[in-house]
């Protein structure tokens, strides 16, 4: 059960379905729009960590190549979604793997930083893997009318060093919908 990197572009019909299945699985809330799609406000990934067991995603993380404005600064972003762990393969290291794998990948594809977007309880989680919490600081999206919107107040943003030490001063513009 080695993490792949699978990019958007070369993903099967079959490999769709299979991330869409385990999307449901572990997102019973947002099912749903995870039986239609793996898109979150029309974002799809540039590029994904896979983990497979035989023909089912058992752990994925989707990663958006974004530049985003932070300050006044452009930044080249590893932005993060749909990351998940099947429940019955928790607690069994996947999780690390599939972030590890993201961030080495992000690194070799020379992008600044990894941004994530998570509820204040999975904080705790990501800052295992040195995730660092941003607090103090605006996000804003562009909604799918094309407005200016902060991020929800239920989710806090998190950043991870990678060709920079640390994030720039300032707001941060997504230059888009969030992922």
């Amino acid at each position: 059960m080695t993490p792949r990197i699978v990019p958007e572009t070369s993903l099967t019909s079959e490999q769709d379905a299979a991330i869409r299945a385990a999307l449901c699985e572990c997102f019973p809330v947002d099912r749903e729009i995870f039986a239609a799609t793996r898109s979150w406000h029309g974002t799809y990934p540039t590029w994904s960590v896979l983990v497979a067991l035989e023909d089912r995603v058992i752990a994925l993380g989707g990663f958006v190549e974004r530049e985003i404005l932070v300050g006044a600064e452009r930044v080249r972003a590893a932005g993060v979604q749909n990351v998940l762990v099947v429940p019955e393969h928790r607690k069994s290291n996947l999780f690390r793997q599939v972030m590890s794998a993201a961030m080495e990948e992000s690194f070799r594809r020379e992008l600044d930083l990894g941004l994530l977007f998570c509820t204040r309880d999975l904080a705790r989680v990501y800052g295992w893997l040195r995730w660092r919490l941003l607090e103090g600081r605006q996000v804003i999206r562009v909604d799918e009318s094309g407005r200016f919107q902060p991020l929800p107040e239920k989710n806090v943003t998190m950043f991870y060093p990678l060709r920079r030490p640390d994030i720039p001063p300032g707001d941060i513009h997504l230059l888009g919908n969030d992922w």
